[in-house]
Protein backbone atom coordinates (compact mmCIF):
# COMPACT_ATOMS: atom_id res chain seq x y z
CA UNK A 1 0.00 0.00 0.00
CA UNK A 2 1.41 3.70 -0.59
CA UNK A 3 1.86 5.93 1.82
CA UNK A 4 -0.93 8.05 0.81
CA UNK A 5 -3.28 5.22 1.12
CA UNK A 6 -2.01 5.16 4.61
CA UNK A 7 -2.35 9.07 4.99
CA UNK A 8 -5.57 8.88 3.71
CA UNK A 9 -6.38 5.74 5.86
CA UNK A 10 -5.17 7.35 9.15
CA UNK A 11 -6.83 10.95 8.90
CA UNK A 12 -10.05 9.13 7.78
CA UNK A 13 -10.18 7.45 11.19
CA UNK A 14 -8.64 10.38 13.07
CA UNK A 15 -11.37 12.79 12.02
CA UNK A 16 -13.99 10.77 13.93
CA UNK A 17 -12.03 11.06 17.08
CA UNK A 18 -11.77 13.68 19.73
CA UNK A 19 -8.02 12.19 20.98
CA UNK A 20 -6.36 9.78 18.96
CA UNK A 21 -3.43 7.94 19.90
CA UNK A 22 -2.34 5.37 16.79
CA UNK A 23 -1.16 2.13 18.68
CA UNK A 24 1.20 0.48 16.48
CA UNK A 25 2.88 1.64 13.71
CA UNK A 26 6.34 1.18 11.98
CA UNK A 27 7.00 4.91 10.87
CA UNK A 28 10.76 3.63 10.16
CA UNK A 29 10.03 1.47 7.55
CA UNK A 30 9.63 4.81 5.42
CA UNK A 31 13.32 5.43 4.64
CA UNK A 32 12.64 8.87 3.69
CA UNK A 33 12.92 11.36 6.46
CA UNK A 34 10.97 13.88 4.51
CA UNK A 35 7.84 11.85 4.03
CA UNK A 36 7.94 10.64 7.57
CA UNK A 37 7.74 14.35 8.31
CA UNK A 38 5.36 15.21 6.27
CA UNK A 39 3.09 12.33 6.94
CA UNK A 40 3.66 13.24 11.26
CA UNK A 41 2.75 17.00 10.15
CA UNK A 42 -0.37 15.69 8.85
CA UNK A 43 -1.26 13.41 11.53
CA UNK A 44 -0.63 16.43 14.17
CA UNK A 45 -2.83 18.73 11.68
CA UNK A 46 -5.86 16.09 11.91
CA UNK A 47 -5.63 16.08 15.38
CA UNK A 48 -2.99 12.67 16.35
CA UNK A 49 -1.62 13.14 19.63
CA UNK A 50 0.56 10.33 20.43
CA UNK A 51 1.87 7.38 18.34
CA UNK A 52 2.86 4.12 19.35
CA UNK A 53 5.99 3.01 16.82
CA UNK A 54 6.99 -0.31 17.14
CA UNK A 55 10.40 -1.73 16.29
CA UNK A 56 9.93 -5.46 15.41
CA UNK A 57 14.00 -6.37 14.64
CA UNK A 58 16.85 -5.40 16.11
CA UNK A 59 18.35 -3.62 12.97
CA UNK A 60 14.72 -1.13 13.30
CA UNK A 61 16.22 -0.20 17.67
CA UNK A 62 18.53 3.00 16.27
CA UNK A 63 16.33 3.69 13.59
CA UNK A 64 13.28 4.47 15.70
CA UNK A 65 15.63 6.05 18.51
CA UNK A 66 16.51 8.51 15.92
CA UNK A 67 12.77 9.26 15.34
CA UNK A 68 12.24 9.32 19.14
CA UNK A 69 14.76 11.98 19.77
CA UNK A 70 13.49 13.79 16.54
CA UNK A 71 9.82 13.96 17.55
CA UNK A 72 9.84 13.77 21.11
CA UNK A 73 6.19 14.39 21.99
CA UNK A 74 4.32 12.63 19.59
CA UNK A 75 6.52 9.33 19.02
CA UNK A 76 6.07 6.36 22.24
CA UNK A 77 8.47 4.00 20.93
CA UNK A 78 7.94 -0.03 21.49
CA UNK A 79 11.07 -2.26 21.28
CA UNK A 80 10.76 -6.07 20.57
CA UNK A 81 11.36 -8.99 18.13
CA UNK A 82 8.64 -10.17 16.26
CA UNK A 83 8.96 -13.85 15.47
CA UNK A 84 9.38 -13.74 11.75
CA UNK A 85 12.40 -11.95 12.50
CA UNK A 86 14.39 -14.09 14.81
CA UNK A 87 16.60 -15.24 12.17
CA UNK A 88 18.56 -11.88 11.75
CA UNK A 89 18.84 -11.04 15.64
CA UNK A 90 22.44 -11.08 16.74
CA UNK A 91 23.89 -12.85 19.09
CA UNK A 92 23.69 -9.14 21.83
CA UNK A 93 20.22 -8.69 21.61
CA UNK A 94 19.32 -9.07 24.79
CA UNK A 95 21.96 -6.99 26.16
CA UNK A 96 21.13 -3.86 23.29
CA UNK A 97 17.54 -4.08 24.31
CA UNK A 98 18.27 -4.34 27.89
CA UNK A 99 20.53 -1.14 27.01
CA UNK A 100 18.15 0.68 25.57
CA UNK A 101 15.40 0.07 28.23
CA UNK A 102 17.80 0.89 30.80
CA UNK A 103 18.81 4.33 29.75
CA UNK A 104 15.24 5.26 28.17
CA UNK A 105 12.84 4.02 31.51
CA UNK A 106 9.91 6.12 30.04
CA UNK A 107 10.39 3.28 26.73
CA UNK A 108 8.24 0.17 26.46
CA UNK A 109 8.49 -3.58 25.03
CA UNK A 110 5.70 -3.34 21.91
CA UNK A 111 6.43 -7.03 20.73
CA UNK A 112 7.26 -9.91 22.89
CA UNK A 113 8.53 -13.12 21.94
CA UNK A 114 9.74 -15.49 24.05
CA UNK A 115 13.18 -17.34 23.70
Amino acid sequence: MEASNYKFIGIFFIRFCLYLKDCHTHLYDYNDDVEIGEILKDAEKEGLKKIICVASQEKDFETLLFLVKKYPSLIIPGFGLHPLFLGSISQNWKMNLVKILEENQNFSIGKIYLL
